[in-house]
């Protein structure tokens, strides 16, 4: 059985956005989140003993795919977290303080993903 789930992200910003659009993408995208984390865990419970190595490495070439689509959604929201918050609102000094409390990461990582987010460009935001 092959199981083939083509998932396309919705634009997280865009210029004209209204706030009907904007609760209407927030929406898109918690339902698109719950969607990935169910079938990350269907697809994390299943055997892979039975496969072949070139089946293996497709699947791991798909993977890899995928791990880029959300790194670049990750950029995207950290570019937005960066340019639309105040640190001091919670209790920290520099937005690398609260990503590495919110989560959980050290702070220089956080600085990374922050760094990476706003050379990525406007298309991070």
């Amino acid at each position: 059985m092959h199981l083939r789930l083509t998932i396309t992200a919705p634009q997280l910003s865009h210029p004209s956005a209204n706030m009907s659009n904007m609760s209407s993408t927030r929406d898109q995208v918690m339902d698109t989140m719950d969607t990935v984390e169910t079938l990350s865990a269907r697809l994390g419970g299943l055997p892979v003993a039975g496969m072949s190595r070139t089946e293996a490495q497709a699947v791991l070439i798909r993977l890899g795919r995928l791990r880029e689509r959300v790194q670049e959604v990750e950029r995207r929201l950290t570019g937005r977290l960066v340019t639309s918050g105040r640190p001091l609102r919670f209790g920290a000094r520099t937005s690398a303080e609260v990503l590495a409390q919110r989560l959980r990461i050290s702070p220089g990582e956080a600085q990374r993903r922050i760094d990476e987010a706003v050379n990525a460009g406007p298309s991070a935001a």
